[in-house]
This record gives structure tokens, sequence and C-alpha cells, in this order.
């Protein structure tokens, strides 16, 4: 913040209290215009007080100035060439000089104040003040001021009039019988009051037309000429920023109208020595606010205003602000399955980092139980962690649940990244036979594989039931539990039967559905044999063959029954008991044909008969006949 600016009228040397009040006056200044209106002149005439701020650092303006009235110096008549100034040594042996203010000006800098005062910046190093009046190192204006304005007291203000004295007591003035001036030629004049010996310039007085004939006085406080002149002054509060956030500043006033305004704002990080880096720059016109981006979290920003004017710029406030450490951005969870058991690990890929000492301190996560309806229960369950997975337990079999992670600084928590799990149902696969299809025997080895687990905690036992089945229903049920292994030997069955087998995986939530299979055992009597003798004739004792049945029941020993007959005379001849696989059949006819039947026999009967039919020989041969007969048969053929 700029220093006070302080004015004493009279001089800060120890000696200053020493001198004639007129002496003290020498600050004070009369400001004539000229206005021309149909062929006259006339002379309007008012007050002024030099001042001097030795802290005004903006660039075109002056480290002295005049404040005077608006009324004196209106926008609308606001050429300088109209103006003449005239600094008041009141008794002085030389005479007072006029300057014309173009001459003595800062160029282009009138600022008329929203309170109706005017600013005008005063070139000290211009010719015409190089007189004795202005010269250093001796009674000049220049030299005796002090960096002042002060503030309205409860003391009594007085003015001058020329060099009349006339005391401002609770807003009247008396006029000791003189006349009041006319506001058309005394329009103005600098209001004084004295504190500790010292005279002080507290505002200026506009002389009005009315009966009263009571002026109206235009204060000024104990403030620097910048905020005087209505600077634009940054209005953020104090505290961290994001790193993208608006600057708002109050609106620069007092600018002439005919110049142009417009805003500058330079911004620069600060680095850890406290040096800074090239600034961005950005010039806003007509705006009072400005969205600044692209910042770093966690670091410091110097932020500085300007106004800019035609002549150059302006340095206004300048502004620290350190932005946020940032949320950090939201977590990835990187599980990619739909189904969980009710203890599961869920892992995800930290956040980018949006800040360069970003490392989210923890994380978050909350999961909740869904409901029939698909709402959420009230209370979630919540867990913290600095490790990217975390192993949730005690979940529900065949359950849904939603499941929330947020990455946590000290800013506060991420977006969250949110993902829906399901719970297995809990209960093992469904086992599959893998017997092949056929007929089995009364007592066999049913296998089958082991199901697909769906559950960590899954080792299943297996139990097994089966029952008969009849055309009018199944008898009761026969079972077998607690089967570890992955195959199991049913025994007890019926021959030429059929039986329901369901198959079940069991743990500790239940049992599987069932792999059902519809099983027949086989008939139980021995398969047929197969004869192998392969002549059609035979003699009346030969050697009958044969193969033994395939066979089709582990338990199958089996005997032999022949039957054979004469066909022609339906005479019947057995053989029983037979053990091997051959058999002598003897005393048959000459020149007959019989039938031959070969049955397979065990305990549960007899198998089907191979049949095969046989001719014997016509007659035995007569081996005593003439050689001599044959030869002579031969011949005669």
């Amino acid at each position: 913040m700029w220093k006070h600016v302080r004015n004493k009228l009279s001089a800060s040397t120890s000696d200053s209290l020493a001198r004639s009040e007129r002496e003290r006056r020498k600050a004070l200044c009369k400001i004539t215009r000229e206005d021309e209106a149909g062929g006259t002149c006339t002379s309007v005439v008012g007050g002024g007080c030099l001042f001097y701020d030795p802290d005004v650092r903006t660039d075109g303006w002056s480290n002295y100035f005049i404040l005077t009235s608006s009324k004196l110096i209106p926008k609308e008549k606001c050429g300088v060439k109209k103006y003449q100034v005239e600094f008041i040594k009141p008794k002085s042996k030389s005479k007072s000089k006029k300057y014309p203010l173009s001459s003595i000006q800062v160029k282009n800098n009138i600022y008329h104040v929203s309170s109706g005062l005017v600013v005008i910046f005063i070139d000290s190093h211009s010719p015409e003040l190089k007189g004795p009046l202005f010269k250093h190192g001796s009674s000049s204006v220049l030299k005796d001021l002090e960096p002042r304005i002060g503030c309205k007291q409860n003391d009594t203000q007085f003015f001058f009039i020329g060099e009349k004295r006339y005391e401002y007591v609770a807003g009247k003035v008396d006029w000791k019988d003189d006349n009041p001036p006319s506001a058309k030629e005394n329009c103005s004049t600098v209001l004084l009051e004295e504190v500790d010996k010292r005279l002080q310039a507290v505002g200026i007085l506009n002389f009005e037309d009315n009966e009263e004939h009571q002026p109206v006085p235009v204060w000024w406080k104990n403030l620097n000429v910048e905020e005087l002149l209505g600077k634009p002054v940054i209005t953020n509060a104090d505290g961290e920023v994001d790193r993208e956030f608006t600057v708002t500043w109050s609106e620069a006033h007092n600018q002439p109208e005919s110049l142009s305004l417009e805003y500058r704002i330079e911004w620069w990080k600060k680095n850890s020595k406290g040096s800074t880096a090239e600034p961005c720059k950005q010039t806003i016109y007509d705006d009072t606010h400005f969205k600044i981006t692209g910042l770093e979290y966690n670091s410091v920003y110097e932020v500085k205003l300007f106004t800019v004017r035609t002549w150059g710029g302006i340095e206004s406030d300048i502004r620290t602000f350190k932005t946020k450490t940032g949320l950090p951005g939201k977590p990835t969870i990187t599980n990619n399955e739909s189904e969980v058991d009710k203890e599961f690990t869920l892992n995800w890929s930290p956040p980018e980092a949006n800040s360069s000492d970003f490392q989210p301190a923890t994380y978050r996560l909350e999961w909740t139980k869904k409901k029939l309806l698909a709402e959420f229960s009230e209370m979630p369950q919540n867990a913290k962690t600095d490790e990217t997975h975390f192993k949730i337990a005690d979940l529900e079999y065949n359950s849904e649940y939603e499941v929330k992670l947020f990455a946590v600084n000290q800013q506060g928590d991420s977006e969250p990244d949110v993902r829906t799990f399901k719970t297995n149902t809990g209960l093992p696969e469904k086992p599959v036979f893998t017997n092949k299809e056929g007929e089995f025997d009364k007592e066999f080895i049913l296998t089958w594989a082991q199901p697909e687990a769906d559950s960590s905690d899954l080792s299943p036992t297996y139990r097994l039931e089966w029952r008969e089945k009849f055309p009018t229903g199944f008898l009761e049920k026969q079972e077998h539990g607690s089967i570890v292994e992955t195959y199991f030997k049913i025994t007890g069955l019926k021959y030429e039967s059929e039986y329901e087998v369901k198959l079940f995986a069991v743990n500790k939530q239940g049992e599987s559905e069932p792999d059902v299979r519809m099983l027949k055992t086989k008939t139980g009597a021995p398969n047929k044999p197969t004869i192998t003798n392969k002549e059609d004739e035979v003699d009346v004792e030969f050697t009958l063959t044969w193969l033994a049945p395939v066979n089709n029941s582990s338990d199958l020993s089996p005997t032999y029954e022949l039957e054979w007959k004469n066909l022609t005379t339906e005479i019947r001849k057995f053989g029983l008991n037979v053990v091997t696989n051959q058999f002598s059949i003897t005393d048959l006819e000459y020149d007959s044909e019989y039938e031959v039947k070969l049955f397979a026999v065990n305990k549960q009967g007899k198998s089907e008969p191979d049949v095969k039919r046989f001719s014997t020989k016509s007659v035995q041969p007569n081996l005593d006949v003439d050689v001599d007969e044959c030869a002579l048969s031969r011949e005669k053929h």
C-alpha cells in the first residue's frame, strides 16, 4: 500500500513555525479560466493546492500535482489552453507569475474524480518552473512541501479569498459584513485547517449563487493519489486458489474522456528461491475480470494488474496467490471380472498426477450391497489403504455390490471410480458323468469330471442317488454321500433293469445342481456262442466246435448245452454241462439230416442257441471190390 500522501502547507524545518501565515500559504494557487461567449471574455477564478508525493511510481505521472474543483475545470471544458495557474505568495516583493497550465502540466494528465475533485500532474522540470519560486535550495514552493493531505477535523476550518481570511464553522461562513463572492467570478477556493500549528488542506469549497450564499465543500481524506484517482484494485479474497481462477478488480475511474483505457494483467510463478519466471501477459478490454488458466497446483504466483492508457501503463495492485494442492485425479479399478467370490482383491491404477508434487496420501473404498429393489443400504462399509490393492472380505454369496474407489489427499476426495460386482452363488458347479452310453452290469464303477471351481473356498465332496425305475414309477432311492474321489462303485443292481442316477457336488454352501443319467443294466443271461464247423456233411461221428460268447457280465462263467435232432425221425439227443468249447457227437445215422443247437448256460439262464444243420454220409464205403471189375467198368465207359 502506498504511503498516505501528506501535504504540509508550511515548511517542515524547525523555523517554519515562526514564518508568517502568508509564507505558509505559498502552496496555494489561483487558477483562472477564460470563457468566451457572445464576443465577450469572462474570467472565472478558482483555488487549488499543490501537493508532493515522493512515492508516486506510475509511468507518466509526477510527484507533484494540483488538487482543485471540477466546478472550475469541468470535463466539458477541459481544454488546458484556457487555464492559467498563479502560485500565491502574499505580500511578496516579487510579482506573482502566471503560468499557462499547458506549459507546466504533464501531458494529458488531468483526471476528474467522481467526488468532484480534479487532479492535475505538474512537470517540475518544465522550463517555466525553473525560476526562483521552484528552485531547490532556496525558499521555493516545492522545497518545503511534505507528502501530506489532511483530513476533516472538528476544529474550525477557514479559507482565503485574495488576502482575506474567512472562518468556516459548522457548514457556515462568517462573511464579516463582506459581500459573498459571485460564483461566476470566484467559483472555488481551498478549505484549510490548522492542527498543531500546521496548516492542512482538507477540501475544496465550491461557491454557489444561492440565497444563503453558502459554499458547498468537497472533502478529501487520507489517501494516496493513486487511490484518489481510482486505480483498479484486485478484489479477490485472500486464500488459496485453484489452478484455474478468475481475477476480479474494481473499475478504474477518472479517465479523461478523450483517452482510451484498457487493462493489462501479468502473472508468473515464483520458484523456491523467490525469483520468478517470464511472466504471462494478457490485455483486457472493458471487463474487470479475467480467468487465469494453466497454473500448477501447490505453487505461488504473483499477479500484477495495470491500467493501460494512451500515455502508458499505470502500475496497479500486486497480489500473491498460492494454488491449492489440488484434489487427486480419479483412480481406475482394473478388475475385469463381473462375478467375484465373497472374498476378492480389488486392484486399481493410481490417478494421473495433476500437480507436480502430487502423490495421494491414501485411497478410500466404499462398498454397499444392493437390495432387491436396486436400492442401496444406508450404511456402506469403508476402508483405507496406501496400496493400490485391497482385499474385500465377508461379502455374501449370490449378491450384488457397488464399489466406489476414491483417491484422497489433504484437499479431499477425488471423483470416485464406481464398479458393480456380483458375487458367486457359492454353491459348486454341476459335476459331469464321464461314463459312455450303453448297458451296464449290475455292479459297475461310475466316473465323473470335477466341477469348475467358482469359489475360492470350494473343496466339494460328492453325493450319489440311484433308484430303480418301473412303469408305474420309481422305487425308494438309495444314496451314498461324502465321496471325495471322482468315481464310485455301484453294486446290488438288478439285471435287465433301468435306474435313475443323480450326482451332486457338495460344499458348505450346499449342493450343486445334479447331473442326471438313466442307466440300463444288462439282461444277465450269456450271449449266444458261435459254432465254428464249416462243413455241411459230416460222418456219423464228428466233433462240434464253437466260440464262447462275448462276456457281458463280470460273473459270467458259462457251461454249454447241446441238442441235436434227426429231422427225419425227430429223435433228440442232448449234451449237458459241457465246460469246453467242443463236443463229440456220435451214433448218427447215415444218409440223414440233423439240426444241432448250441446254448451257453449260466445261473441267469440259457443264451439264445446257435443253430446249424448237417447231413450225414449216404452209406459206408465197400472196401472189397475187385480191381479188375473196376477197370472193366472204366473200359465200358
